[in-house]
């Protein structure tokens, strides 16, 4: 997609999430790896395409939740990113 039709989650994150206190905000405990999950399920449906969120505490620490392959299918696939795509 392009950057401009991601406008939709941009607007929720200022809304809702930016200069916030969280715990007040949400209704479970808004940790990286709950908030990574949260913002996943929210937008999946609507960016089918979506398949990682990344969610930053520091510039060296995160969480992440999405659809990734395992480290077995990886390792069973080619580094060609061609072949991702055509499911090699």
């Amino acid at each position: 997609k392009d950057y401009g039709e991601l406008t939709p989650i941009k607007d929720y994150l200022n809304q809702n999430l930016d200069h916030q206190d969280l715990n007040e905000v949400l209704s479970f405990q808004p940790s990286a790896e709950n908030l990574a999950r949260f913002l996943f399920e929210l937008w999946q449906a609507e960016f089918p395409q979506l398949v990682l969120v990344r969610v930053s505490e520091t510039a060296r620490t995160w969480a992440s939740y999405g659809k990734l392959a395992t480290w077995q299918e990886m390792s069973n696939r080619s580094l060609d990113p061609t072949a991702w795509r055509e499911g090699r």
